[in-house]
């Protein structure tokens, strides 16, 4: 693992990642009940999403000609 630095930067990486790794297993076992409403709320609309036939997937650009950002995109709305 890097070293960490202020605001995560240069994890992008490693965070979109990780959140991948994290809604898979929630997916698999359930998300959490101490999480809160919202979590489950917004959780709820990717899982019906994700069972729509929609997709999420890392992906990486140029930020502002300085950085690349990654990051995990749904290629629609998710209402």
């Amino acid at each position: 693992m890097r070293e960490l630095t202020p605001f995560a930067l240069g994890q992008c990486l490693e965070i979109s990642h990780a959140v991948l790794r994290l809604l898979q297993r929630w997916l698999e076992i359930g998300i959490p009940e101490n999480l809160g409403a919202d979590v489950a709320n917004g959780f709820t609309r990717v899982k019906n999403f994700l069972a729509a036939g929609g997709t999420l997937r890392s992906v990486w650009g140029d930020l502002r000609g300085s950085y690349f950002q990654y990051e995990n995109k749904a290629p629609c709305w998710l209402g």
